[in-house]
C-alpha cells in the first residue's frame, strides 16, 4: 500500500510512519519529508499530490489550531483555526480525490478537545467538530469506494512528558499511530477514533 502522511516529523507522524513499516510511505511536512506541504494553500496541496502520484492511503497528522482565552482570540487566531487545522485538512481530501486510487483512504486528525471542551478550547474544540462533521458527511459520498474517518487524539504522553504536564488520560504515539493504521487497512468509514473506540 502507498501511504502518504502529512506531518511525519511530529510526535504522531513518526509513529504513524513507523506503524505502516513493510508499506511504501511517502513522508511530507511543511519544511521536511519526501515532500513539502503548506496545508493553508490549495496549490501547495496540489503540488504535493502531482509529485506523489496515485495513493492509496492519506494521512493528515497536521493542523494548527490556537488555544487561548475567548475574550483574547483575535482575528488572525480565528483564521489560522479555521484554516490550517480544520481547512487544510478539507482541502487535503477535496483536492486529493482526484490523486487516490479506488478503495483508498483518508484519515484525519481532530483531538478529543472536541467532544470534551476545556477552558480555554473555544476555537480548538470547533474546529475539532467541524473536522469529524466533515468526515462523518463526506463518507456518505466519497467515490470509487473509498472511506474516511477521524482519529481524535487526547494528549500524547511523549508530549505530556516533555512539557511536564500531568500523565493521566494520556495516550502513547505508537497506539494513536495503531489507529490510523486501522483507519486505512481496514473498512470503517465516516468513524471516530478515539479513547474509547470508534464511534
Amino acid at each position: 500500500m502507498k501511504v502518504l502522511v502529512i506531518g511525519a516529523s511530529g510526535t504522531i507522524g513518526s509513529a504513524i510512519v513507523e506503524a505502516f513499516s513493510g508499506h511504501e510511505v511517502i513522508k511530507a511536512g511543511y519544511s521536511s519529508g519526501d515532500v513539502t506541504v503548506n496545508i493553508e494553500d490549495p496549490k501547495s496541496i496540489e503540488d504535493m499530490y502531482r509529485k506523489t502520484g496515485k495513493v492509496d492511503a492519506v494521512i493528515s497528522a497536521t493542523g494548527k489550531a490556537i488555544f487561548g482565552e475567548i475574550t483574547k482570540i483575535g482575528e488572525e487566531d480565528v483564521r489560522i483555526s479555521l484554516l490550517n487545522k480544520m481547512g487544510g485538512q478539507i482541502n487535503l481530501v477535496r483536492i486529493g480525490l482526484d490523486y487516490i486510487n479506488d478503495g483508498s483512504s483518508f484519515t484525519l486528525t481532530s483531538g478529543d478537545l472536541s467532544q470534551k471542551p476545556a477552558k480555554d478550547s473555544a476555537l480548538i474544540t470547533a474546529v475539532g467538530i467541524g473536522i469529524e462533521g466533515f468526515a462523518r458527511a463526506t463518507a456518505l459520498s466519497l467515490p470509487g469506494n473509498s472511506r474516511i474517518n477521524v482519529v481524535s487524539p487526547s494528549l500524547i504522553r511523549e508530549s505530556a512528558i516533555k512539557f511536564n504536564l500531568p500523565l493521566k488520560g494520556s495516550v502513547p504515539a505508537a497506539e494513536v499511530a495503531s489507529w490510523f493504521l486501522e483507519s486505512a487497512t481496514g473498512e470503517k468509514n465516516g468513524m471516530v477514533r478515539g479513547i474509547d473506540g470508534w464511534e
